[in-house]
């Protein structure tokens, strides 16, 4: 009876799922039931299923509500990556104008093709390789210490201006530091799991083409989303056993 339910409430979130995609709120609604996971596991009651229900158009909302709280609060986090990809996207367009200069200019010999090209080359990967290592180094700085104030914020030790507060930032930070190991072991698997999962859906995509796009919001359920709230209800739940939510 309980698979036969859990296998109905996966199909009823995988064709709501579904309907959601057209209109650009799927990605809020998938991100506020992985929350709701989050704060299920917290609480550690076996009476209860780890996946939150989606009974009503409450649930809905609930579910759409979390994930743009979410969202516009990781946006912020998130800035300092996005700064970095500007700064990316800037230095390609500074290589694309000094192409664009070279042939409005002059009539391009051999000579002069292959030194722009290898000097753009230089420039290209150099630069890129330098703002990779910033932004991994912010990746694993900030992100980690995100998923803390959102665990504090599934078990409402925050409110939602919490998120942008120095104080309990500072709070989410000390306690990734406490549980380093842990904190980028869910953060790990969660890139992992995001990666693996889209190019294995690419290649289905592809071989399966009229098919698989029917299949894919129940794929991405399955081994996407679940996993990855999995690892931080596991997280959650570790630090709320001690004590520290």
């Amino acid at each position: 009876m309980k698979k036969g339910a859990s296998r109905s409430k996966l199909l009823s979130l995988s064709f709501v799922y579904t309907l959601l995609i057209p209109s650009g709120v799927a990605i809020f609604f998938i991100r506020g039931w992985r929350f709701g996971i989050v704060k299920r596991m917290i609480k550690s009651d076996p009476s209860q299923a780890i996946s939150p229900n989606l009974n009503s158009l409450h649930d809905l909302g609930t579910f759409i509500r979390d994930g743009i709280r979410l969202f516009g609060a990781k946006a912020l986090y998130d800035l300092p990556k996005l700064l970095i990809l500007v700064a990316i996207g800037y230095d390609h367009i500074e290589l694309i104008i000094d192409w664009i200069y070279f042939f409005l200019t002059k009539v391009p010999g051999m000579g002069d093709y292959q030194s722009l090209a290898e000097t753009s080359m230089i420039k290209f990967s150099t630069t890129l390789l330098i703002q990779l290592i910033f932004f991994m180094i912010a990746s694993f700085l900030i992100t980690p210490a995100f998923k803390i104030s959102m665990i504090k914020y599934a078990n409402g030790n925050i409110s939602y201006a919490g998120f942008f507060s120095i104080k309990e930032i500072k709070d989410s930070y000390r306690i990734y530091q406490r549980y380093k190991t842990r904190t980028l072991t869910a953060y790990i698997w969660d890139v992992f799991v995001t990666g693996l999962s889209t190019i294995i859906g690419f290649i289905l995509m592809i071989l399966f083409p009229f098919i698989i796009w029917l299949a894919i919001p129940l794929y991405k359920l399955v081994f996407k989303h679940w996993p990855k709230a999995y690892a931080y209800g596991m997280l959650a739940r570790r630090l709320a056993v001690n004590g520290e939510i």
